[in-house]
């Protein structure tokens, strides 16, 4: 039956007319099929439908100024073209060009930052630069995976619209899937395209990969030591003379410079910091210099290392009758004493109270100067000084007398002379007395060791304890044995000392200062490249893999839709010619979003249309009923 206003068009194999008129100058489309295809192809006709119906509502029909035409006189409609089952030799290459892009980019990223692992930064400019590098091949990566998985996503988009009827909004979903995040909530794609889910959130997740892969490599600040020869201050007494003070040309006492410097040292309990040649760096220094060994009277008497002697020849056979002499000067009261009796003037004699309540008893200490080798090592770390003894040997004790010891000085290049002008210093400062009267009272004469840290050592605790004031307010706050860094007296004496030879080289004071040349090993913190080569060679690997997996799925979708598939506007156009959907379309040709619910929950798919009897069959997008499985290979126009 042919429909009223409708006449029936018959379209040979051979030729083929276009539904609208062809300019002159217009090239004719000549088109010739095996004789095989043309002898296969069947003889078919298409209700062509009257002029008048393709008019718009309201429309009237202009009239035609040319002769009437005849139809018998009309050229026969040309033939049927059948589709082309084939892939195109595009696709797949861009689909290895991009993969090789991505190998060569992830190889290239890793070579840059290997190059730099462990050097120096040696600019801010190349670090910039660099760091800009790294993040330009991070990001041209990214774009190559999203070009990949697009293209994928693509072929698996027409595989899964071939198998399954998908509600017209599903569909929406699922071409907009790669693009915007809300159609990963569509319910649809959960259950009838659980793939190209899948494969949706990997490219969301994609970008991570310009976060992790710039970020291996880092800037760390480092030391890198280096040895250079460097000028550094040294102990040198080759100008001791100017150390003291004279009274016509007889020696008085040490000067007040270097009085200064020794109550700076004890009253810190430390040395007086150097000058650092570097931030940070460190040398070895071996030299001479006077240093104090202190030992208990008995250990003294059994060395019997210095002969007890003065300038009236008043000699004795042993440091015990000499000792035994000198204390029979002792104070009443008296907890601490210290004296350089004139016939034993080569040491410094300190007594101090053991321990009480139940009887006094003593701690008798002998000081002896000793020309003692030093073997040192200094290290300034960030500009803080530290000086650590390697090696203290006592060589020999300094033997003198009152006298012989003044003629020293008058030498100025005698070293020994610096020798007598320290022991005198030590003398003045550790001289005097400590006692309580009768009443509790403290009292201190002449003597400095409770302004410095000896005050903190053991043997002075009980005799503080023992002062009323300090009983009377129970006030321990005095007594401090933190101040005492080696805690005995003995041992604190000693570290004083060394301290205070250590203090020589440092220019604080108004010293001759001098200097010598040793190697120094520079530390200094600079900024080198770190690379966490694993984490980027991972992060790479996992992407190429799966990359690559993704791949094989693609190819197998393309393989099985038989052509190269696309989601551009000619494919849509193509693939939606059926009357069934002009029907739907009916009031909602302008296509605008969001979709409306009557058609929404509509299901489509895309295969072979069922056509009427003598009618050809073709492809597209039909509703339930209408529209069969499509086959790769299948005959159709």
């Amino acid at each position: 039956m042919t429909p009223r206003n409708e006449s029936p068009i018959s379209l040979e194999p051979t030729r083929r007319r276009a539904s609208t008129e062809i300019d002159s100058d217009q090239p004719s489309l000549q088109t010739s099929f095996p004789a095989e295809d043309v002898a296969n192809q069947p003889t078919c006709s298409i209700d062509a439908p009257a002029p008048e119906s393709l008019l718009l509502p309201g429309a009237e029909t202009q009239a035609h100024n040319g002769p009437p035409t005849d139809p018998s006189s009309s050229s026969p409609p040309p033939c049927l073209l059948p589709v082309a089952w084939r892939i195109g030799w595009r696709y797949p290459v861009l689909l290895l060009c991009l993969f090789v892009g991505t190998v060569v980019v992830a190889v290239g990223h890793d070579m840059l930052y290997l190059s730099l692992d462990g050097k120096p930064v040696r600019s801010e400019f190349q670090q910039t630069w660099v760091l800009r590098i790294g993040n330009w091949l991070a990001t041209i990566f990214k774009w190559a995976v999203l070009a990949i998985l697009g293209l994928v996503n693509t072929q698996l988009i027409w595989k899964t619209l071939r198998r399954k009827y998908i509600p017209l909004d599903g569909i929406d979903n699922i071409f907009s899937l790669m693009t915007s995040p809300m159609a990963l909530f569509n319910r649809h794609i959960w259950v009838q395209a659980k793939t190209l889910l899948l494969l949706a959130i990997l490219s969301w997740l994609v970008p991570l990969v310009i976060v992790v892969t710039p970020a291996t490599l880092s800037i760390r600040s480092l030391i890198q030591p280096e040895i250079v020869n460097s000028s550094v201050p040294i102990v040198d007494f080759s100008s001791a003379k100017y150390w003291g003070t004279y009274d016509n040309s007889i020696f008085v006492g040490p000067h007040s410079e270097i009085s200064r410097l020794l109550f700076a040292v004890a009253s810190t309990a430390s040395y007086i910091p150097l000058v650092a040649p570097f931030i940070n760096s460190s040398y070895e220094l071996n030299f001479l210099a006077p240093s104090y060994k202190c030992v208990n009277l008995s250990e003294a008497v059994e060395q019997q290392n210095a002969r007890p002697q003065n300038h009236v020849a008043v000699n004795y056979s042993s440091i015990q009758l000499a000792w035994n002499e000198e204390s029979s000067k002792e104070i009443e009261g008296n907890i601490f004493h210290a004296g350089t009796p004139d016939f034993y003037t080569n040491a410094i004699i300190i007594r101090s109270l053991s321990h009480f309540p139940y009887h006094l008893d003593y701690t008798t200490l002998i000081c002896q100067l000793y020309n003692t080798s030093f073997e040192v090592f200094i290290k300034y770390e960030n500009g803080i000084q530290s000086i650590t003894p390697r090696s203290i040997q006592y060589l020999d004790v300094q033997e003198w007398e009152l006298k012989s010891g003044d003629e020293l000085i008058r030498d100025e290049n005698n070293t020994r002379a610096a020798w007598w002008i320290i022991h005198r210093l030590f003398a003045d400062f550790l001289l005097g007395n400590i006692t309580l009267t009768s009443h509790g009272l403290f009292r201190i004469e002449s003597t400095s060791v409770m302004r410095s840290g000896l005050a903190g050592c053991a043997e002075m605790k009980n005799g503080i304890d023992l002062s009323e004031d300090l009983l009377a307010t129970n006030d321990i706050t005095n007594y401090n044995p933190g101040l005492c860094r080696n805690q005995t007296m003995a041992r604190a004496i000693e570290d004083l000392s060394r301290n205070f030879t250590y203090s020589l080289m440092a220019p604080t004071h108004n010293l001759s200062h001098y200097y010598t040349t040793v190697p120094v090993t520079v530390s200094p913190s600079r900024n080198f490249f770190a690379y966490d080569r694993f984490t980027l060679l991972a992060t790479y690997l996992a992407s190429l893999f799966v990359i690559l997996v993704w791949m094989g799925i693609g190819a197998m979708a393309l393989w099985r839709n038989g052509i190269t598939s696309s989601a551009s506007f000619s494919t849509i156009l193509c693939t939606t010619r059926n009357h069934d959907l002009d029907l739907l379309a009916q009031g909602h040709s302008l296509g605008s979003d969001p979709l409306p619910d009557d058609i929404a929950a509509v299901k489509l798919k895309f295969g072979c249309l069922q056509a009427e009897s003598g009618k050809p069959i073709h492809a597209g997008f039909g509703l339930q009923g209408t529209v069969t499985t499509l086959k790769k290979g299948d005959k159709m126009v």
